[in-house]
């Protein structure tokens, strides 16, 4: 059990200990106790198979078995320099900076420049100091020492030996790191799961939209086949009014633009949000009408082809050119917001632009797509529907673990 209450407010010793451990932390450069090294400053030949090679992307994404290739002779000279083994930490210096990985697992690989290696030492608890590393201390280090004009930007190897560690004792040391490390599989446990179900449905709207997978009656009868049919056929589009800077007001009418529709999506509410004038909102709902539940907006400028299903029937308003509106649909809507995520790449091929590209009411309204029977379109949907509540579940259950680390890390070290 952890102690909850505050201890002393000295800044060598946390908010929140461990019981039976006591005193201050002790302040010391991680060049003075751990060796520090880049990786090959030289861009290597890659082969098609052989040695794996990790750069930042590898780090920051926590993926480490897509990777680039060496051959076994560019490694063996790379490997008298520096070796990666288990223990081991890397942390990105170059674009990225402070993400850092904890190497558990027995390395047969070599890395580039952009990252920073520092290698475990006896006198630490290497598990201990990854954790730190990522904490609010050690990160404030890292960008009191990193050049932010450089572009990428960059902390060079001989700053990061100068950032400041605290360590309590060794056995603090280990509670911690096992601690932060046993959250850290959970966190994984969850992200694999994330990733199965997300495959799951990947795999089966590809088999339900080619017609390889079919829906029966319930007489065991097969459905009628599916009609082709253009979107304009099917429901209005439209766009919004142009919004200009004297409309935005502090307390008004919700605003989505494309980030927005991205977190509805995710069933997560946004928590900024811009706001524009009533009556702006007023004489777009006298003209139109206002979004209802079931029509469907589409992100059309920057991500093209992002769908959300509206699921509430508060109003809200959306950027002209950023978001097209569906709304009069003449099909199941469940169903044709998934049919549009499922298409997304057709969106993208008829959208213009060189620099940005932006899809436009006039091409969207003459994509075709086929449509089974209405009683059919509900079985997909539902079926469908049910698998995006059980990753939204998964993903709301990963962003509370996370922050319930985020919080730790605040609060048991320094």
């Amino acid at each position: 059990m952890l102690n909850m209450s505050v201890m002393n407010t000295n800044v060598l010793v946390p908010t929140l200990r461990f019981p039976s451990f006591k005193g201050a932390w002790e302040v010391k450069q991680l060049g003075k106790i751990a060796k520090v090294y880049d990786g090959t400053h030289q861009t290597p030949k890659y082969v098609m198979s052989g040695i794996p090679f990790y750069s930042v992307e590898h780090v920051t994404a926590n993926q480490f078995t897509k990777t680039k290739y060496i051959s076994p002779e560019v490694f063996a000279k790379e490997n008298k320099r520096v070796r990666l083994e288990k223990g081991d930490i890397l942390m990105t210096r170059i674009g990225n900076i402070g993400t850092t990985k904890y190497l558990d697992w027995e390395v047969c690989a070599s890395f580039y420049v952009s990252l920073a290696l520092i290698k475990q030492n006896r006198l630490y608890n290497s598990l201990y100091l990854n954790y730190f590393m990522t904490a609010h201390f050690f990160q404030l280090e890292l960008w009191k020492r990193t050049i932010h004009l450089a572009f990428p930007r960059k902390i060079n190897l001989g700053e990061i030996k100068k950032c400041h560690v605290l360590f309590p004792t060794f056995g603090e040391q280990q509670k911690l790191g096992s601690f932060f490390y046993t959250i850290d599989q959970y966190i994984n446990n969850i992200e694999q799961q994330l990733s199965l179900w997300q495959s799951y449905k990947k795999g089966m709207m590809q088999r339900i939209f080619s017609q390889q997978q079919r829906f029966k009656q319930t007489n065991g009868q097969p459905y009628p086949n599916w009609v082709e049919k253009r979107l304009e056929n099917i429901a209005t589009l439209t766009s919004s009014k142009r919004v200009y800077q004297s409309d935005y007001v502090k307390v008004g009418i919700p605003f989505y633009r494309g980030k927005e529709i991205s977190l509805l999506k995710k069933q997560l509410v946004p928590v900024k949000t811009l706001f524009i004038k009533k009556e702006l909102y007023s004489n777009f709902r006298q003209k139109y009408g206002e979004p209802q539940i079931n029509d469907i907006l589409i992100t059309a400028v920057g991500t093209i082809g992002n769908v959300y299903r509206v699921n509430h029937n508060k109003p809200f308003y959306f950027k002209d050119g950023n978001l097209i509106w569906l709304r009069h649909i003449k099909e199941n809507a469940t169903f044709v917001a998934q049919l549009l995520s499922f298409y997304q790449q057709k969106m993208l091929l008829v959208s213009i632009g060189s620099t940005q590209k932006a899809l436009t009411i006039v091409a969207l309204n003459k994509l075709k797509f086929s449509f089974p029977s209405l009683p059919e379109q509900q079985k997909i949907g539902d079926f469908l529907s049910n698998i995006d509540a059980k990753i939204s579940n998964i993903q709301q259950r990963l962003t509370h673990v996370k922050a319930f680390k985020k919080g730790l890390l605040q609060q048991l070290f320094v």
